[in-house]
């Protein structure tokens, strides 16, 4: 065979290689952001609903006939309806202080909460306006860590196919998810802005400005509120889209810049552009597909992907003759061993064998700790890294192995099962009204164990429907108990006793009000 025609096929054999590769690598990525939007829809389900509820009770308090005019919307609170919503407003304030919200909102709090007028419309604009707060909150938190693990993620696996490709593995640099974290909030785009700043100072004011607009007009006109929730309704949802298009713009730079970064370390020189044919692909990639570049010409969007918004090609390593797929090659660990990367390793396998060592003492050591605690229970340690940096995650999970530790919950119970139930106590307590007006605001980590149970303890967990019940329909109320932390209130029922703190709405315990069949 001539050799420039054994060339030619060796080099289709390899690129067929390794687009097949890279384009699994891809699709595993493009999975992220699809659960990502997922939750992204729910997030945002949830603020239109809270935002319509706030609506609609608005106006059953201060509308005649289901009509409310502009003149009625700008009067005053009177002191009792001024209290009231100022108990809302230090809740506002409380949950955006533990949930780390924009400083400047909470202090626009504080200031409302100091005013001694306030009148109808801008009282509905601030319930609002704390929902867009929550949301974009939660969205800034939810897009860093998405980018985060991808970035980790496509680094490792771009290197793992590599060695894979390569038949041997060499060392390489391990990430620091600090050191991630702070690079990622490095902008990268003309504007000089990363996506925080986009979200909290673009995106944000924007939707707060359209929905007060949106709100205004709409009772100037004496529309229905079911015609105003339906346009406050549209303006989420556009917001929405921006969202997602943010989204698929930061997640595809960094994709695009931790595939560079795994070349590099394992000292490819040259890239070539694959794209995705078919008919959806673009015009821009469709010409650049099968051109390759040299490493040192990487730049996403210019030579290397993404070229445009929802890219589907992706950079495959691009090698000449001298390379065949799975052809043994010397290569050195860290430690100068030769080692041998089977065709058939799994990524999980790899992983664990040559990143897990990147974990520092430190994280190693507290891992250790809870392993102590939990033991059949405790997570990966990969689970608990990713876990110990994810601010609301680890507030539940230290919570539950507190509650493990103490004996005030079994060891029985996952981690799994402690975040399904407090979620279910979010979802059918929080913000619910007791038979005597007092609003649930929040729930000890000492109420969600006794929602469980415990078996060491001889001690039935309850329904959480059950607790809703006897909060709203009590058989009798118990007195109020001054304790060392503030007070409590017993709602007795003919299954439970639920306990509440009358001051701050925080659920404290509950406990079957008789002994259930099994427990003696």
């Amino acid at each position: 065979m001539p050799k420039n025609e054994k060339i030619e096929k060796l080099l289709k054999r390899n690129g067929e290689y390794w687009s097949g590769r890279f384009l699994y690598l891809e699709k595993v990525q493009s999975n992220k952001n699809i659960e990502y939007f997922h939750n992204l829809e729910k997030q945002y389900t949830e603020a239109v609903q809270t935002v319509t509820n706030d609506i609609n009770n608005w106006y059953m308090r201060f509308a005649e006939n289901n009509k409310i005019t502009f003149t009625e919307a700008k009067r005053l609170l009177n002191a009792k309806e001024l209290k009231e919503f100022k108990w809302t407003v230090e809740e506002y304030i409380q949950k955006g202080k533990e949930n780390a919200l924009n400083k400047q909102w909470v202090k626009q709090l504080e200031n409302v909460s100091a005013r001694v007028h306030i009148n109808r419309l801008e009282s509905l604009r601030i319930q609002m306006q704390n929902q867009v707060e929550v949301l974009t909150g939660n969205e800034l938190d939810d897009i860093s860590n998405l980018i985060t693990d991808i970035y980790q993620d496509t680094y490792y696996r771009s290197i793992f196919e590599i060695q894979k490709g390569f038949g041997v593995g060499s060392s390489f640099a391990k990430l620091d998810t600090k050191l991630i974290e702070n690079y990622i909030h490095k902008p990268w785009t003309p504007d000089g802005k990363n996506f925080s700043e986009r979200i909290w100072g673009t995106h944000r004011p924007q939707l707060v400005r359209e929905l007060e607009t949106t709100l205004t007009q709409s009772v100037i006109r004496g529309e229905q509120p079911k015609k105003i929730a339906a346009k406050i309704a549209k303006r989420f949802e556009v917001k929405k889209h921006q969202a997602e298009n943010l989204v698929l713009t930061e997640t595809a730079f960094f994709k695009s810049k931790s595939t560079l970064d795994g070349f590099r370390e394992m000292g490819v020189k040259e890239y070539q552009n694959d794209a995705t044919l078919d008919n959806k692909t673009s015009d821009i990639c469709q010409h650049i597909d099968g051109t390759h570049f040299l490493v040192s010409e990487y730049k996403p969007g210019i030579t290397a992907p993404p070229f445009h918004n929802r890219c589907r090609t992706v950079a495959i390593p691009y090698f000449n003759d001298e390379f065949t797929v799975n052809e043994t090659r010397a290569a050195r660990d860290k430690d100068g061993d030769i080692y041998s990367v089977p065709g058939d390793i799994k990524y999980a396998e790899w992983k664990n064998k040559y990143v897990e060592d990147s974990i520092s003492d430190n994280d190693r050591k507290l891992f250790n700790k809870y392993v102590t605690i939990l033991g059949l229970n405790a997570p990966t340690i990969d689970e608990f890294v990713k876990m110990r940096y994810n601010k609301k995650e680890w507030g539940q999970f230290t919570s539950y192995s507190s509650s493990i530790k103490s004996g005030e919950l079994s060891p029985l119970a996952t981690f799994e099962l402690y975040k399904s139930i407090s979620k279910k106590i979010d979802d059918n307590l929080i913000g619910t009204i007791t038979s005597n007006g007092i609003k649930i605001t929040d729930k000890s980590k000492h109420f969600i164990s006794r929602v469980i149970g415990s078996v060491e303890q001889r001690r039935n967990g309850v329904n959480v429907k059950d607790v809703l019940d006897v909060l709203q329909n009590p058989a009798r109320l118990g007195d109020i108990r001054k304790l060392k932390n503030g007070k409590s209130q017993r709602f007795i029922g003919d299954l439970l006793t639920a306990t509440v703190n009358p001051d701050t709405g925080v659920l404290i315990q509950v406990n079957p009000t008789t002994r259930r069949k099994g427990f003696k």
